[in-house]
């Protein structure tokens, strides 16, 4: 009997130690599919789907500015702030973006923490589309292909002059 409990104990804890592994990287087992997801509707017949596209409106989803510190020589010499736009076609790819938005903003933060010193060295001067396209590229495979239509991005560079000075 005492080793059927233990038994029983180990498979328990087995079993909460791979739900809580695979809740770490990131897939949720329990979580409810969006009724997008889980129901492939098609138009109703004799409805149009091109008028069904025109008629959906794109809209914007603001992300909050995300600020990445550049160093030189050991010290902070400036910081980059940059404010991002996402670009969505539906409602629903809206609401999925809002849900998704802490995922995003951390790919794109970690990605810019190390993209964007290094790119500084080779460039004087920031340019928007190849952050626009480097963080579309991150989106796409990072978190779902084709999510987000579009991205703006708008820079915003401060005390940025030690670093040029010092070299």
């Amino acid at each position: 009997m005492k080793k059927l409990l233990i038994a029983a104990g180990a498979v328990v804890f087995l079993a909460g130690l791979a739900f809580g592994a695979l809740k770490i990287i990131g897939i949720d087992v329990f979580e409810e599919k969006d009724a997008a997801e889980s129901s492939q509707e098609t138009p109703a017949e004799g409805t149009d789907t091109k008028n069904l596209k025109q008629n959906v409106k794109s809209s914007f989803v603001e992300m909050e500015p995300i600020v990445v510190p550049l160093f030189y020589g050991g010290k902070v010499t400036g910081n980059i702030q940059l404010k991002i736009q996402l670009q969505v076609d539906s409602i629903l790819q809206k609401q999925k973006v809002m849900r998704l938005l802490p995922k995003i903003s951390d790919v794109f933060l970690r990605d810019l923490y190390d993209y964007l010193p290094r790119y500084l060295r080779s460039n004087d001067r920031i340019n928007p589309l190849d952050i626009k396209q480097r963080l579309m590229h991150r989106l796409n495979t990072s978190v779902e292909e084709g999510l987000v239509s579009d991205i703006t991005v708008k820079t915003l560079s401060t005390g940025d002059e030690n670093r040029k000075n010092s070299k």
